[in-house]
């Protein structure tokens, strides 16, 4: 008989362990211990670097947003500053220019030189203003407190003529026409005249909602003053709101 060899022999045991049950279970007993083991340090090991990342991820989010809500909040307290000069004026009629008509060959001489009506311009834009100022509010106003005159285009929300927008040349002038504006509601003359401050969107929005309170009878009243929203409580305090949430108490 010749001699089994060390590798024969550990190649023939292997084969009859791995038929026999009792070893099989022996080695999956021993050996899976580690191995879930090795699993689990892994699985460990990958979900730590997941959830630093996630938590980086966060934190760089929210940084992101507090600096959008920053620069937002400058961006509207900028458009605040470049419109607080403005007024807008609802309910002043159109005031059109006349300019002489074009010389043709088929019209007479006299016919040439016949004025026609265009449309309103930055110029009797101004002299309606300054108009109804003297002769409705009782302010003195002057062309030289007044930078700019233009009516707006016209808005599904206003059924009378264009919104009249003025910009200030003369602070003082603005403040004298805003302190006068409370005199229209005793003007039955005026009683479609409305004179409000150029909001910025953000504003506008706030004002519209605090509006919709006094309607509601929840509060007693709501204006603006230099581009901010106020209200008047029914107790009778007055505070002014910057945003959204604090008109939810009401």
């Amino acid at each position: 008989m010749s001699a089994i060899t060390v590798d024969a022999f550990a190649d023939a045991l292997a084969a009859a362990a791995i038929k026999s049950p009792t070893v099989v279970e022996s080695l999956y007993n021993a050996l899976m211990p580690s191995i879930e083991n090795a699993i689990r340090a892994a699985v460990d090991v990958a979900l730590a670097g997941t959830y630093i990342r996630l938590d980086n991820q966060a934190k760089e989010i929210g940084h992101l947003t507090a600096e959008n809500s920053t620069l937002r909040q400058q961006v509207d307290e900028l458009d605040a500053y470049s419109r607080s000069d403005n007024i807008i004026v609802y309910g002043i009629k159109e005031a059109y220019a006349e300019v002489s008509a074009p010389a043709s060959s088929s019209a007479s001489a006299a016919n040439n030189h016949q004025p026609q009506a265009v449309g309103e311009t930055s110029a009797t834009s101004e002299a309606a203003f300054i108009q109804f100022c003297n002769e409705q509010l009782h302010v003195s106003v002057h062309p030289n407190d007044i930078s700019v005159a233009h009516r707006l285009p016209k808005s599904n929300k206003w059924n009378g003529p264009r919104p009249l927008i003025i910009r200030f040349s003369n602070k003082k002038a603005r403040m004298r026409v805003m302190a006068a504006k409370k005199s229209l509601r005793q003007n039955q003359a005026c009683r479609n005249v409305y004179i409000n401050e150029h909001l910025t969107k953000s504003a506008s929005q706030l004002f519209e909602k605090a509006r919709g309170l006094v309607r509601d009878k929840k509060v007693s009243g709501a204006w603006t003053w230099n581009g901010r929203v106020f209200l008047k409580t029914l107790s009778g305090q007055t505070r002014p709101i910057n945003c959204d949430s604090e008109l939810y108490q009401y």
